[in-house]
């Protein structure tokens, strides 16, 4: 099992490595862009290719800042793809952000 961490920078520190930390400690393969990417990996070949789109499950971190995330985003539109065709369970977080407040790109996750 391989779980997706998708998150806008600005929120690794706070939500994104404490839910790292978390699942692997429990002994869930997760696919966090700290643990496999290194100085020089093609970003869209690591990220995109072997993350977002081959892990069969996702935590998906919404924030105030993830719409203003390209990478975030980007990620997010291969999740969205790949959950309208149900090939990926998503776990969305919506971390410091009232449900109201959720983007409007970003309002199909409260499917």
């Amino acid at each position: 099992m391989n779980v997706f961490i998708c998150f806008a920078a600005e929120d690794r520190y706070k939500i994104a490595e404490p839910i790292a930390y978390n699942l692997k400690n429990y002994g869930i393969n997760i696919w966090y862009d700290r643990l496999k990417l290194l100085l020089g990996d093609n970003r869209i070949q690591k990220n995109l290719i072997e993350g977002a789109s081959q892990c069969k499950y996702a935590v998906l971190i919404v924030s105030s800042a993830t719409n203003k995330s390209k990478c975030a985003m980007e990620e997010i539109a291969i999740l969205k793809n790949r959950f309208i065709k149900n090939d990926i369970t998503l776990f969305p977080v919506i971390y410091e952000l009232k449900a109201e407040n959720i983007p409007l790109k970003l309002k199909w996750i409260k499917n």
